[in-house]
């Protein structure tokens, strides 16, 4: 949960916002967030995005806010090599819906199965100007703080034997803070239930908490 005034503060920033509610990753997004939020905002921050979502990151506060693309990948198929690729489609009726939204839903069901260690809270803000906002506790790229990961031993020899897209260090760390038992337990539950939780986890997409916790806090995946 998020302290009412943590919440409070997240809308009152993104109200300053103008964005274009058909928002996409080749918008500039970045630059122009940045500019918008430059005049209000206290301290040192910067925005970050991918191929389906932007996210603001304030350096003296415990949460992100998360910002949706307008739109969906899909995977397809090449008819004659069999190889796939993906499409970035726009949103409409069957499809209306955004990754951010996405990735709530699937963060809700890992919390209510028992699994929320594994995933940094995440709530819908509010809709700002047509455009929906969403926040989610703080965490770091495994990309920049690899070295802030001490492992033990034993538990980087068990993390061997896992063939999942993380880092053996980051496994690792998983088993020391919560069991191998208990990951286990996770990656079975994902599979047969929240198969796109683990189908995107590319450096980008976990790391730590700022508490030093192994998280991964972007399950969005690919659309199924």
């Amino acid at each position: 949960m998020f302290r009412p005034e943590d919440i409070e503060l997240a809308r009152r920033l993104v109200s300053v916002l103008d964005l274009p509610e058909d928002i996409g990753e080749d918008d500039e997004i970045e630059y122009v967030i940045e500019r918008q939020l430059e005049s209000v905002v206290e301290g040192d921050f910067y925005v970050t995005s991918g191929v389906s979502k932007a996210v603001i990151v304030i350096e003296d506060l415990p949460f992100v806010i998360k910002i949706p693309f307008n739109g969906y990948w899909e995977e397809f198929y090449d008819d004659e090599d069999d190889i796939p690729f993906h499409h970035f489609s726009e949103a409409n009726e069957i499809c209306p819906d955004d990754y951010c939204f996405d990735e709530l839903q699937k963060t809700q069901h890992v919390e209510e199965e028992g699994y929320g260690m594994f995933v940094p809270h995440m709530e819908f803000l509010c809709n700002s100007h047509g455009v929906p906002y969403y926040i989610q506790g703080k965490a770091r790229q495994m990309l920049g703080c690899r070295d802030a990961m001490k492992p033990s031993g034993d538990s980087m020899q068990k993390a061997k034997n896992y063939s999942l897209a993380f880092i053996k260090e980051w496994i690792a760390l998983v088993i020391d803070f919560y069991g191998e038992e208990l990951w286990n337990n996770f990656i079975q539950w994902a599979t047969e239930n929240e198969p796109s939780v683990l189908s995107d986890m590319h450096g980008g997409n976990y790391g730590l908490d700022m508490e030093g916790r192994p998280v991964m806090f972007d399950i969005s995946g690919f659309r199924d």
